[in-house]
């Protein structure tokens, strides 16, 4: 019994046995495969779209207006409403705050849908 590959724990000089010492593990690599499996590629964003986005944009800064932006991060499309403060040409890089208040900070390339 002393080869059966199962965990075991050492406690006051007692062996002990944990049959689930190995289950946490085998769900955490089985938890990054489905992440990975999930993830989505980059949206490919044509001419007039990005257009649009920066028209909206600037009248999201100009008049304050809150606005619905879908951005890509991390193999996800994520959503968030936000007022546009920033855009800054040099970077390429756009500064919102969302509705409590704080600064989210995207890259104009990652921005892939305004409503």
């Amino acid at each position: 019994m002393n080869n059966s590959g199962v965990p075991k724990m050492k406690g006051r000089g007692m062996v002990k046995w944990q049959p689930f010492a190995s289950i946490p593990k085998q769900f955490a690599g089985i938890k990054q495969i489905v992440e990975e499996q999930k993830k989505i590629p980059r949206p490919i964003i044509t001419q007039d779209a990005k257009e649009e986005i920066e028209r909206a944009l600037l009248e999201s800064i100009k008049l304050q207006k809150t606005i619905m932006i879908s951005y890509y991060q991390n193999g996800q499309i994520l959503h968030e409403t936000v007022v546009a403060k920033v855009i800054t040409r040099q970077i390429r890089m756009v500064f919102f705050q969302d509705l409590f208040g704080f600064t989210l900070r995207l890259k104009f390339d990652d921005i892939v849908g305004v409503d």
